[in-house]
């Protein structure tokens, strides 16, 4: 297991036990994920302030394979460890709703704009993170879909965006690279439920 599963879970103990998860203000938006603001919480494990962002898409599926993404790309890769969401769980209503991705707010509460890697090239993109690619991101991703992966927060690069590192494999490979069924029998970790309307 790796350092950012069991940092994971410590944080999302911490979180179900702090105060109760509200909605805020809209952060950002793409196609199937809309972003909201979540609040925050003093961690005693990282001594610091999380802010905290929910991820609302359709299908729980998508923040599983993204967790598996992320566990591989801090073993795998310990040098973009840092640029990783804090923290990567789900949060369920009742009775056993999915409700969205509980993640860390790069903007931390919008004091920071944030800027898409996608948006800093044109056809080279020389801040998308090469390091991952053949190592967790195919030999041959397209250079725009690595740079979409990230994004940066006061010229600080970020990697939040996992779908590109996924998207096309079937399910053989999906195993092979990023060991889904692990992660799978293991969802009910990082898991919070809660009984209110966040």
């Amino acid at each position: 297991m790796s350092n950012f599963l069991d940092r994971n879970k410590v944080l999302l103990t911490e979180i179900a036990q702090s105060a109760p998860l509200r909605k805020g203000p809209l952060i950002g938006k793409s196609t199937m994920t809309t972003v909201y603001q979540l609040g925050s919480y003093y961690s005693a494990h990282l001594d610091q302030v999380v802010h905290l962002a929910l991820k609302e898409h359709p299908y729980e599926s998508r923040g599983l394979m993204d967790l598996a993404v992320i566990q591989v790309i801090a073993e795998k890769c310990p040098n973009v460890y840092d640029e990783l969401p804090l923290v990567h769980g789900f949060l369920r209503g009742k009775p056993d709703e999915y409700i969205g991705v509980i993640t860390e707010d790069f903007s931390e509460g919008r004091i920071h704009k944030i800027e898409e890697g996608k948006d800093r090239g044109f056809f080279v993109f020389p801040e998308a993170p090469h390091e991952l690619k053949g190592t967790v991101a195919r030999a041959d991703i397209d250079t725009y879909d690595l740079a979409a992966s990230s994004f940066f927060v006061n010229g600080k690069r970020r990697i939040g965006d996992f779908n590109s590192f996924y998207s096309g494999m079937d399910i053989e490979e999906l195993e092979r690279r990023f060991m889904i069924s692990r992660i799978s029998s293991e969802l009910e970790k990082y898991v919070i439920r809660i009984s209110y309307d966040p």
